[in-house]
């Protein structure tokens, strides 16, 4: 249950229950403190926003035709800052379209379909962005997907929202051997490495390379995981920290990192 605010559009995360992919709306102490909202105007937002969402979602689940760019021009107009559109607004039918064919009820030519409008979107955004992209030989966080897991939009909207924060992202995907990823940490000297994992046997297998490689770990280095493989899993390994889908947490996460790292 994706909740962006009904006033400002600011995503807020995700709540129980996880598989109800919908979204809700509410306000934000900011905009309660800083505005005088009427309830009328509130109600008006949400249903340009329910809108917004249903006419994404029927692209979806009824293969109907939408522009990438008309569907980030939309999102500017509703007051949808790009982060928000990605991690509030795609995100949850991403996830909703995996869960749909884990049922038998979307099929694999739907996927990817919604998946190349996804691609143009963030071709779109990263076009009307004025941030440079380019390799950083030093860097605060290294975002990868685990070996074998090839769906990297996950990353790929953690990346938008830290850089939009001010951290320094290097992504590594669709797939690569976490040896690799731990010796590029190592490079770039980041001090936290986020994880994608999209099925619970990558889980496994992230887990048991994390215990064999930490006694040679050199420098403090933090391990996050995240994605589908988590939430199919009833008890996920406790050796490392779980992304629960909240990208603020995840940056308040890393900030504290850096902090321990700057104070020391």
């Amino acid at each position: 249950d994706a909740l962006p605010i009904s006033y400002c559009q600011k995503f807020l995360g995700e709540k129980e229950p996880l598989k109800d992919f919908s979204i809700t709306h509410g306000i934000c102490a900011h905009c309660k403190k800083q505005m005088k909202l009427k309830a009328v105007d509130c109600v008006e937002k949400s249903k340009e926003l329910g809108a917004f969402f249903s006419t994404l979602r029927d692209t979806l689940l009824l293969r109907k035709s939408i522009e990438a760019s008309e569907v980030v021009r939309t999102a500017k107009k509703l007051g949808i800052a790009p982060t928000d559109l990605l991690a509030g607004v795609i995100q949850p039918l991403l996830y909703e379209i995996a869960e749909l064919q884990n049922r038998g009820q979307a099929t694999v030519i739907q996927e990817h379909c919604f998946s190349q409008m996804v691609e143009q979107i963030f071709y779109e955004i990263e076009k009307g962005s004025k941030r440079q992209i380019k390799s950083p030989s030093r860097c605060d966080v290294v975002l990868a997907c685990a070996d074998g897991n090839y769906h990297y939009f996950g990353i790929k909207f953690l990346q938008e929202y830290l850089e939009g924060q001010g951290v320094r992202v290097a992504t590594l995907y669709p797939s690569c051997p976490f040896s690799q990823v731990l010796d590029y940490a190592d490079q770039t000297r980041a001090r936290v490495i986020g994880i994608s994992v999209a099925l619970p046997l990558h889980l496994k297998n992230l887990a048991k390379e994390w215990e064999k490689a930490l006694p040679s770990i050199k420098i403090p280095l933090e391990l996050v995981v995240g994605g589908q493989g988590i939430r199919q899993m009833k008890r996920p390994p406790k050796n490392f920290r779980i992304y629960e889908g909240d990208p603020r947490e995840f940056h308040e996460f890393i900030s504290s990192v850096l902090h321990r790292r700057k104070v020391a």
